[in-house]
């Protein structure tokens, strides 16, 4: 328990999910509410979580049983295979349009349907180093991803995510819609301006 202060709140750290395998947690996103938690695995698959009262989510590991108390714990609902042999290295929720985007560790990157699961890869984004999505409740969200452009060089490109579940054939889920730069170490940098900008 840390104690309050003038810069602080006070706040209780317990363990809420213990892995019962040997596949590691490489990224992790939380919908606003926080009832509904993903995890990104080392061997590209996603993982679907409900959080639940401790008291109520049954069976519980021992070592979350030993520290949980009344908190909270994962319950696992799904599982979906996003990469067929790359460890997801990073998710972004965009929650007004139902998707959540992936990035796998080899710089692929494919938005998954919240609503269906569905797995739609987005080939002009080959080369990922960074994503980000607008914080806002707006549609369309305005999505950025910093891919390499060459050796040492880096740009963004802004994509509109439309919502819908039909993401097949030609309806896809994002549609480019320009890019900034093209400089040397661009990518992280950029792209954390730009998503300040678009608050």
């Amino acid at each position: 328990m840390m104690q309050s202060d003038a810069t602080r709140a006070a706040f209780t750290l317990s363990l809420i999910h213990q892995r019962r395998d040997d596949r590691r947690i490489t990224a992790i996103a939380v919908l606003k509410q926080g009832q509904r938690v993903f995890l990104g695995l080392d061997n590209g698959v996603i993982e679907e979580h409900r959080c639940l009262q401790s008291s109520t989510a049954g069976a519980l590991p021992a070592a979350v049983a030993a520290t949980a108390g009344g908190m909270r714990v994962l319950r696992l609902l799904a599982e979906k295979k996003v990469f067929s042999k790359q460890a997801i290295a990073n998710m972004v929720l965009a929650e007004p349009a139902a998707r959540l985007i992936c990035m796998s560790a080899q710089g692929q990157v494919a938005f998954v349907s919240l609503e269906t699961f569905a797995v739609v890869p987005l080939p002009a984004a080959r080369g990922a180093e960074a994503i980000a999505v607008q914080h806002s409740q707006q549609l369309p969200v305005l999505a950025a991803v910093a891919v390499k452009a060459g050796k040492g060089r880096s740009k963004v490109l802004l994509f509109n995510m439309l919502p819908g579940t039909n993401t097949t054939g030609s309806h896809q889920p994002a549609v480019l819609i320009g890019q900034v730069g093209d400089a040397p170490t661009l990518g992280y940098f950029c792209l954390l301006l730009l998503i300040g900008c678009f608050r």
